[in-house]
């Protein structure tokens, strides 16, 4: 907690300073996502609130940019429960020599070497952030840990991650990322390809690689291709040394401008698990996006979830 204290102590004497220069933009950006899910196992069944792919139930985000020139400070305001907040992010950026080299410092949040589906990669943290764009489309990072707390400085640097991205217009964009000391004796190794060669077509291989005693090397596959208003696809993830593959086809239908259904069965081969997913969503611009959806389970322990969760950006 005392970390995220400084950091936001940090991030908003930064914002002050800029929102009281004569040239400074204040961008107010943010998001409201909340839910619930009535979870049906054997004769148990229970309401409980939607939980989002970050783990976090009933959430309320708001992320705050305010820049001067080529200086700029973010932070991000968090709830998980619409009472008490939470800043999980902030950080500071300055763009030197026309932009070609970025400097942030803070907890930072960039995704810029993660992959396009999974996320896997990405140099973000808390520490010092260098990226380089020599070229159009090419992109270098490294972060350097640097904890608030007191710690022993070579544990810390040993800890560093790099990462790259290359995005090719009308092929394909490129990433890549290196943990280090990730865990004890080890390191992590991402990359992934996503192709943008084809109108209509998704096309995804991604593969995060940790090495160490006991690892999981995960390798992820994602190809669909849109037709009219239907978007058939198939995604499959592979687990190594275990050979666990889980294949999940889907259906995507566009209704209209505002409103697509879509269905999709997974199949996980380990444990004969079958889980079906249907559902459907409605995007209204200006307004939010609703989803409304029954994700099912047939193995041998066999759930049924009925979700609606309720998304507004502002």
């Amino acid at each position: 907690m005392k970390r995220i204290t400084l950091l936001a102590v940090v991030a908003f004497l930064c914002v002050g300073a800029m929102v009281f220069a004569d040239t400074a933009t204040v961008a107010l950006t943010g998001a409201v996502e909340a839910g619930a899910k009535i979870v049906m196992t054997g004769t148990s069944t229970t309401i409980q609130q939607y939980t989002n792919n970050e783990g976090t139930t009933g959430w309320a985000n708001m992320n705050l940019t305010a820049s001067l020139g080529d200086l700029s400070a973010n932070f991000y305001l968090r709830s998980s429960d619409f009472a008490t907040w939470i800043i999980p992010n902030a950080w500071v950026t300055e763009k030197l020599f026309n932009k070609v080299l970025e400097l942030r410092a803070g907890n930072i949040d960039n995704a810029m070497s993660s992959t396009a589906n999974q996320g896997w990669g990405g140099i973000s943290g808390t520490g010092i952030q260098i990226v380089v764009n020599p070229v159009a489309g090419l992109s270098i990072g490294a972060l350097v840990p640097a904890p608030l707390a007191a710690a022993d400085i070579s544990a810390e640097l040993a800890q560093f991650v790099v990462g790259a991205s290359f995005s090719v217009p009308n092929l394909a964009n490129f990433v890549a990322t290196f943990k280090n000391a990730l865990v004890t004796g080890g390191y992590e190794i991402d990359a992934g390809v996503n192709v943008t060669a084809v109108t209509g077509l998704t096309a995804q291989l991604e593969a995060t690689l940790p090495v160490a005693t006991g690892s999981t090397y995960k390798i992820f596959e994602n190809v669909a291709y849109k037709v009219g208003s239907l978007t058939p696809g198939i995604s499959a993830t592979e687990n190594f040394p275990t050979f666990d593959i889980t294949v999940t086809p889907v259906v995507t239908y566009a209704i209209d401008s505002v409103y697509s259904a879509w269905a999709q069965v997974g199949y996980t081969m380990s444990s004969s698990k079958i889980a079906p997913e249907v559902g459907v969503s409605a995007a209204w611009n200006g307004m939010g996006t609703l989803k409304v959806y029954w994700d099912g389970s047939f193995a041998s322990t066999s759930s049924n979830t009925i979700e609606i969760n309720f998304i507004h950006n502002f």
